[in-house]
């Protein structure tokens, strides 16, 4: 049977407050760790649960993270890449408490270790934080990010383990209202 995609209103990208209202909500460390590494990341949903304590640490004024990329059949990228975020960043504090606070083995811990029980229990709890969010958004919103910044389609590509520039090109790619405006302004 044919996938069906809904098709996406590239105009509810995740802001920071609606995230800041996310993590409020968050019930435990670990929920507002998750929806933090997730909007700062911008990581495949089930790649959160590969991560072990020791695939993170901070060095200087920098948090890094081991991220194995799910998806590198064809790829050309190796299959971990090490990300990296501010330590001062909104928000990040609450992914460094949950991290500290790990003794050891998996960073997230949703019951019995099953991806994808882990995977619906991460969905729930992010639809009770927010009603019109879900867990791929963030990924979406972190590249949208990155997009208005000015990162190639190849650099985003690198940072997400996509195997072809095509998914930064087509299937990530949101301009906002402002860009479609300001696009609508430099017709001659």
């Amino acid at each position: 049977m044919p996938k069906i995609k809904v098709p996406f209103d590239n105009r509810k990208m995740l802001t920071p407050e609606v995230v800041g209202d996310m993590i409020n909500a968050a019930p435990t460390l670990q929920d507002k760790a998750i929806i933090v590494f997730y909007y700062v990341f911008g990581t495949r949903v089930s790649e959160a649960f590969t991560i072990e304590k020791s695939d993170m640490w901070i060095h200087g004024e920098w948090l890094n993270i081991n991220i194995k990329h799910q998806k590198q059949k064809k790829s050309i990228l190796p299959k971990i890449a090490t990300l990296k975020a501010r330590t001062d960043m909104n928000f990040i504090h609450y992914l460094i408490a949950h991290w500290s606070s790990v003794k050891g083995g998996k960073l997230f811990k949703y019951g019995r270790y099953d991806v994808s029980t882990a995977r619906v229990k991460v969905w729930k709890m992010v639809k009770k934080t927010n009603k019109d969010a879900w867990v791929h958004l963030f990924r979406h919103t972190r590249n949208d990010a990155f997009r208005r910044k000015g990162y190639t389609a190849r650099q985003r590509m690198e940072w997400f383990g996509w195997s072809n520039v095509k998914a930064a090109e087509k299937t990530y790619a949101h301009p906002s209202e402002k860009e479609i405006e300001q696009m609508g302004g430099d017709i001659e």
